[in-house]
């Protein structure tokens, strides 16, 4: 009988040294990681770069959020890369005094957006948000589910319902709508449930297990990040000062490169996209979407989510509402009063809350603003930077 209470004890206590070296492991891997995301030289490297590896690590962005810097949300937008005024070329990666943060990608709209920055709000250092909105949002899909699910981020969504500065009725509000966009029996769903069932309970075991559940996201988002970028050097060269940049000049390039690589078409969308997207089924198209509308009332009401997030946490908020090719989508067919109406009801709503609004919705009709239908182009991107440098250099 001594002889198995010596050997359990053996055991035991074998067992709490490997799992004790087991947690100097991990906590010196992850003490490893952060120094090394740190880094100055590092994260001028990832600055603008915009992917899930960085967004979902928040030590990676808040090395990102700089007071001289501006978070701008998006969705498929931020990758319509431009080499005129695209963010990435005109602040030469971050060699700046000022630059745009740009996080964000396809399917990434109102609701994801919210949690985005319920959960990065405390990395903020300036008090201010930007929110480039797309009509095509607001045009009812039978995939919405679909497509919030394969943008969620586990380790977001934690971050945002662990924010105190919440209150809990949004939090609520925000949680219930997140659950309407996932469907029956997904995974999304179930971690959603339990995430929101855990907030709930108080108990020391839902505490601890919590806390160690967002260590080990955290820390896997940095692994994550971590073997996905490199180290980059600084870009070579003088910093830039935004404020000698000429804006008007960059128009009169832009508008002489749209011409430029637009010139098969009579719409201003960019040849390469005319070619591969339009130019086969052209007759086809012609008002085809005569009977579309931009009334999701979902959208609507996630945007407002958004709002009375930023109410919530103090913050600044300018919402970019962007129009879409009107030539285009008069040949399309798609009614002109559906998409004014979409544009009044998003600066009305914006207003509603106080909040800024970079209303470009009288673009619709000027060529190379967009490079396609719906995406910002040549003097779009010249259009933007000025605007968000404008409202970073308010108050």
């Amino acid at each position: 009988m001594e002889n198995k209470t010596k050997k359990y004890k053996i055991k035991l206590i074998a067992f709490i040294v490997a799992f004790l070296l087991l947690l100097v492991s991990v906590f010196g891997f992850n003490a490893y990681l952060k120094k090394k995301i740190k880094n100055p030289e590092i994260a001028m490297g990832y600055m603008y770069i915009n992917q899930d590896e960085v967004n979902d690590s928040l030590l990676a962005m808040d090395q990102k959020l700089q007071k001289n810097s501006v978070l701008v949300l998006g969705s498929s937008e931020l990758f319509a890369y431009d080499k005129i005024a695209y963010p990435t070329h005109l602040f030469k990666s971050g060699k700046s005094d000022f630059n745009m943060i740009l996080s964000g990608k396809g399917h990434m709209q109102s609701l994801i957006q919210t949690i985005k920055l319920g959960a990065y709000s405390d990395l903020i250092k300036n008090n201010k948000v930007v929110l480039i909105v797309s009509p095509q949002w607001f045009q009812s899909s039978s995939d919405d589910k679909a497509s919030f699910e394969s943008v969620f981020s586990q380790p977001l969504f934690k971050a945002f319902l662990e924010n105190k500065n919440i209150s809990p009725e949004l939090k609520d509000e925000i949680i219930k709508q997140s659950l309407n966009k996932t469907k029956d029996g997904s995974g999304c769903r179930k971690y959603i449930e339990n995430e929101y069932k855990s907030l709930m309970n108080k108990s020391l075991f839902d505490k601890v297990n919590g806390f160690f559940e967002s260590y080990l996201l955290n820390l896997r988002s940095e692994v994550d990040f971590y073997k996905a970028n490199k180290i980059k050097k600084s870009p070579n060269g003088e910093k830039v000062k935004v404020e000698n940049i000429d804006f008007d000049e960059l128009l009169n390039v832009a508008q002489t490169s749209g011409a430029k690589e637009s010139n098969n078409n009579e719409f201003g969308i960019e040849n390469k996209y005319f070619d591969k997207y339009i130019k086969k089924d052209f007759k086809a198209f012609k008002n085809a979407d005569n009977n579309k509308k931009l009334d999701n009332i979902d959208e609507f009401e996630e945007l407002e989510l958004f709002l009375k997030l930023c109410k919530d946490l103090k913050i600044d908020a300018m919402v970019v509402n962007v129009p879409v090719n009107g030539a285009w989508y008069d040949y399309a067919g798609f009614p002109k009063e559906e998409r004014e109406k979409c544009y009044a009801s998003i600066n009305n709503l914006v207003k509603k809350y106080d909040q800024k609004v970079a209303d470009f919705s009288d673009k619709e009709y000027e060529k190379y603003f967009l490079k396609d239908k719906m995406h910002l182009g040549w003097k779009g991107w010249v259009y933007l930077d000025e605007a968000v440098y404008k409202f970073y250099k308010e108050n």
